[in-house]
């Protein structure tokens, strides 16, 4: 998908989208929930989607 690819929220992360039967199932990991986020309303955006399940993980901050 480059929409998720091209957008400057969302890229920089490691993400694979699967497509199957108008559903997409988004996995890998990002920095930031709101990337996860956006990569989830981007997807449902997509012409011919049903459904998204978005499994992407938010990698968590060591530092405090």
């Amino acid at each position: 998908m480059i929409k998720l690819s091209s957008d400057p929220v969302v890229k920089g992360g490691g993400l694979h989208a699967d497509v199957k039967d108008g559903v997409v199932t988004l996995t890998g990991s990002v920095a930031e929930q709101k990337q996860k986020d956006k990569a989830g309303k981007i997807a449902k955006g997509v012409k011919g989607v049903k459904q998204v399940i978005n499994n992407i993980t938010v990698a968590k901050s060591g530092s405090k």
